[in-house]
C-alpha cells in the first residue's frame, strides 16, 4: 500500500506552530527516530500491522487478485537495465480501487490513513492537518519483475530547485513537502528486491547524476531495508529511491508478493483531521 502526504502551503489549514517540548511532538517521532529521518531521510516503523492484520489485508486480496492490473509497454516503471528484472515483459499487478471495495474488505487498508501508529509520527514529518496527495496503490509483485528505476528529488536535472518534493528542517523541525508511506504486507530481507533509497539524498543540492540513476556506478550507497510482514516505511519524496526487481518471495504464493503502499500529502482546501479530532476517531487498536 503506498500513499503520499503532503503539507499545505498557503491558503487553507495552517501547521500551527508548537513548543518541541508540546504533545505533538513527543507522542509522535522517537529522538532515534527524527535523527535517523533527518539522516537518511526514511524510517523503518516496526508492527504497523499485527500478524492477523497481515493475513486479513493477504485474504482479500488473493479474494480479489482479479481486479488487479498490469503495468504494460509504456507505463512500466523500469526503464535502466539494472531494474528490469529477470522478466521484462513482466510488469507489476495494481490496483487503486482497494479504498472504495465494500466493508470489510476495504476497512484494513482504510484504517492505515489515520493509523494510530503512524499518524503522530506523519504528523511530525509532514505537518499536522496532512492530506492524501494522490491515489494508494497496492501492488502484487511476482518473482523475477521489474522493479522501479530510481527517482524523487528536490533538484531536477537542469538544476532547478522543486519546491512540490523538498525537505528541510528548521528549528529542530522537520518539514517533508512529499512524504510516502509503504507498508510491507509480507517479509522481505536485504537482496530479495523490492523499495531501495539512497540514504541521505533528501538533501542533495546537486541532481543526481545519470550514471547513478541508472546504478552504473556507486551501487554500494543503495540501501534496501530489510521488513517483516506489517512494519512501514515512511520516507520523503525529496530522496532518491526505486524498488529493485524481485527475486526472492517467501510468502503467499510461491510465485507473488503483496506490498501496500499510501502517498499522503497535506494540499488543496480540503478539510483535514487535526488535533483532538484525528485522535478521537475510530482508527485501528493500538496493540
Amino acid at each position: 500500500f503506498f500513499a503520499m502526504l503532503r503539507r499545505l502551503l498557503g491558503t487553507g489549514v495552517c501547521r500551527p506552530r508548537q513548543s518541541l517540548l508540546g504533545h505533538r511532538f513527543l507522542s509522535g517521532l522517537t529522538t532515534d527516530e527524527r535523527y535517523l529521518f533527518d539522516l537518511n531521510g526514511w524510517i523503518v516503523v516496526k508492527g504497523v500491522l499485527s500478524h492477523e492484520e497481515v493475513a486479513v489485508a493477504n485474504a482479500v486480496i488473493d479474494k480479489r487478485k482479479g481486479e488487479f492490473v498490469e503495468r504494460r509497454s509504456e507505463i512500466r516503471n523500469a526503464k535502466a537495465a539494472h531494474f528490469a528484472g529477470e522478466k521484462p515483459d513482466w510488469g507489476r499487478l495494481e490496483t487503486g480501487r482497494h479504498l472504495a471495495w465494500p466493508t470489510p474488505d476495504s476497512s484494513i487498508f482504510r484504517q492505515l490513513l489515520c493509523h494510530p501508529k503512524l499518524a503522530p509520527k506523519i504528523h511530525n514529518l509532514c505537518g499536522s492537518g496532512y492530506r492524501l496527495d494522490h491515489l494508494p496503490l497496492l501492488l502484487i509483485q511476482r518473482k523475477g519483475v521489474e522493479g522501479f528505476d530510481l527517482h524523487g528529488g528536490a533538484i531536477a536535472h537542469n538544476g532547478d530547485w522543486n519546491r512540490e518534493l523538498a525537505y528541510e528542517c528548521k528549528y529542530g523541525e522537520l518539514h517533508n513537502n512529499l512524504l510516502a508511506l509503504s507498508v510491507a504486507l509480507t517479509d522481505s530481507r536485504e537482496g530479495d528486491g523490492g523499495f531501495c533509497i539512497l540514504p541521505g539524498s533528501h538533501k542533495a543540492n546537486f541532481a543526481c547524476p545519470p550514471s547513478i540513476q541508472a546504478m552504473k556506478k556507486h551501487t554500494e550507497f543503495l540501501r534496501e531495508p530489510s521488513l517483516e510482514a506489517g512494519d512501514a516505511i515512511l520516507f520523503s519524496e525529496a530522496a532518491t529511491h526505486g524498488a529493485l526487481p524481485w527475486k526472492v518471495l517467501s510468502t503467499m504464493t510461491p510465485a507473488e508478493r503483496a506490498v501496500l503502499q499510501p502517498p499522503y500529502s497535506k494540499r488543496l482546501n480540503r478539510p483535514t483531521l487535526t488535533g483532538e479530532v484525528l485522535f478521537s476517531l475510530p482508527c485501528i487498536p493500538d496493540s
